[in-house]
This record gives C-alpha cells, structure tokens and sequence, in this order.
C-alpha cells in the first residue's frame, strides 16, 4: 500500500463519521469491505492510532469537511 492510501484511509475516518465508527468496532473487516488492502505492518500502524482522539477531532472538524451522516426524513 502506498503512503498516499495510508493517508486516505486515516482522512476518511475523520471525514466519514460510519466508516469510522465501523472501523472501531472492526478495523480489518471494515478496511477489506471497503477494498483497503493493508500489509501486516500497515494494518498493526493504523491500529496503534488512538480511536477516541480521533473520534474528538473529528467531531471538532468543520461540517463543510465532512460528509453527511446525519438522519435525512423521508420526503
């Protein structure tokens, strides 16, 4: 994998709200559903990454950075 995939794969857990939430609960499921291929050494560097900071600044980030994952009511 290259740097530029590692650096995908760690802004979209910031951006995308489900993706990280799923990568929480199981980070290589969620990587392999998504078609992120991840060497052993990779896979054990992103897993050292702290989730819950993540998660906080995540949640500071600016909405327009951010996809929507909010609950949209049936029209």
């Amino acid at each position: 994998m290259s740097q530029g995939t590692i650096e995908q794969v760690l802004g979209r857990m910031l951006t995308d709200d489900r993706f990280r939430r799923r990568a929480m609960l199981s980070l290589e499921e969620t990587l392999q559903k998504e078609g992120y291929n991840l060497s052993s050494r990779e896979l054990k560097s992103i897993k050292q990454v702290d989730m819950l900071r993540l998660e906080i600044v995540a949640h500071d980030m600016d909405m327009v950075l951010k996809r929507f994952n909010g609950w949209l009511p049936h029209c």
